[in-house]
């Protein structure tokens, strides 16, 4: 890296807009060296606020929350040191071992039912080897694919991932949705789709920009408070019929009528149904969550939760009183693990306050993570979760 250029970029202040671009656009050149250097310039604040702020929401909470800064870093990278850094398997193994989702117990042959921590850890190594190189992975600048022409013989072609309508759009493109199969990406009302296995994209003109996007197989949902659509890849827009919902919220509003109605909205996929999606209103002052179920068919109905009832430990003049008993993570993880076991749920965990960009996190929709076993909503005051195992472990 140039030091001329790397003082010039380091020396323009912390609030400058100029500065963070030249940052942003400098990182997919550099080697792993150059960002060591680069980083010995940033001061912490720098890196939280220039760096890690930048991230998407699905890397930022996921993935930043665990590795350290040298690791995140390249995060941002597109190029080929994208690529390099998850497919190596030390790589792999820290994210196994320190994943938030995952309970630590389970790396002891006491609670594991026999499972040494060696082969949880190859579990959790194949688990994340398929998902993190299959999505993250083809992030890379392009991939060569091969063909078979006769006789034993093949020929290769290497694949560009560039869009020429992309380029009007600028800087002002945001990674939207990531899921197995497409890649969601989009400014305002316009939205591009990626298919990762056929390498295939569209275009999704919306009526209106939405709050929050999801994908899974290839279905894509957008979601505003007042309406839903879903997308499947080469298909029309669909609007979903979110009257139900919208009555729903209405009447609860209504029965405490004394008490702040606000409430947040998400939206996830049935990991098994497809187009199978759910609606989830989550009232966050009177502890009630609904769960609205759509399929193919149209509305299917609404479960509620009723979170007053579950017995806590509180703390006296909270506003959002549902609290982990401890702020250490293995107590927390423990809690999880109860209500697990039990029923759907919301809990407010303080170790997410430490996340980078949660300040400025509002009562809009997050839909962060989403595995085959369980959906994670983030919102201002914490989260929902909604456990699609059949047999949930108890503890």
């Amino acid at each position: 890296m140039d030091t001329i250029l790397s003082q010039q970029f380091l020396g323009l202040g912390q609030d400058s807009h100029l500065r963070k671009q030249n940052l942003l656009n400098l990182i997919p050149c550099l080697t792993h060296q150059e960002v060591r250097d680069l980083m010995a310039g940033l001061s912490k604040v720098e890196m939280q606020t220039d760096i890690l702020s930048r991230l998407p929401p699905e890397l930022r909470l996921n993935i930043a929350g665990q590795l350290g800064n040298f690791d995140v870093f390249p995060l941002l990278n597109v190029s080929r040191h994208w690529r390099a850094m998850w497919l190596q398997p030390d790589m792999l193994r820290i994210a196994a071992d320190h994943c938030r989702y995952i309970d630590l117990s389970l790396l002891t042959d006491e609670t594991s039912g026999g499972i040494i921590p060696e082969e949880w850890i190859a579990l959790q190594y194949e688990i994340l080897r398929r998902r993190r190189r299959r999505f993250l992975g083809r992030f890379s600048s392009a991939t060569v694919v091969r063909h078979d022409i006769g006789d034993g013989h093949e020929c290769k072609t290497k694949r560009v991932f560039r869009s020429p309508s992309i380029v009007q759009y600028g800087r002002d493109l945001e990674l939207k949705a990531l899921g197995d199969k497409l890649v969601v990406a989009g400014t305002s009302r316009v939205m591009f789709v990626w298919h990762l296995e056929s390498n295939q994209g569209s275009q999704v003109l919306l009526p209106q920009q939405p709050s929050c996007c999801v994908t899974r197989g290839e279905y894509v949902a957008f979601l505003r408070r007042d309406s839903a659509l879903l997308w499947k890849f080469g298909c029309e827009l669909t609007a979903l019929d979110l009257d139900p919902v919208l009555d729903s919220n209405q009447r609860i509003s209504n029965a405490w009528a004394d008490v702040a109605s606000s409430y947040t909205m998400g939206i996830f996929f049935h990991p098994s149904e497809k187009g199978t999606l759910y609606i989830s209103v989550c009232f966050t002052y009177v502890r009630q969550v609904a769960i609205h179920k759509f399929t193919s068919a149209g509305y299917s109905g609404v479960h509620e939760i009723n979170l007053r009832e579950i017995e806590l430990e509180t703390e006296e003049n909270q506003r959002y009183p549902l609290k982990a008993q401890s702020h250490e993570w293995d107590a927390s993880t423990q809690t999880l693990k109860s209500l697990y076991a039990n029923s759907d749920f919301i809990l407010d965990l303080p170790s997410f306050l430490e996340c980078p960009g949660y300040s400025s996190w509002n009562l809009d929709p997050h839909h962060i993570f989403q595995d085959d076993d369980f959906i994670i909503l983030f919102h201002r005051h914490g989260y929902t979760a909604w456990d699609f195992r059949a047999e949930p472990a108890r503890t």
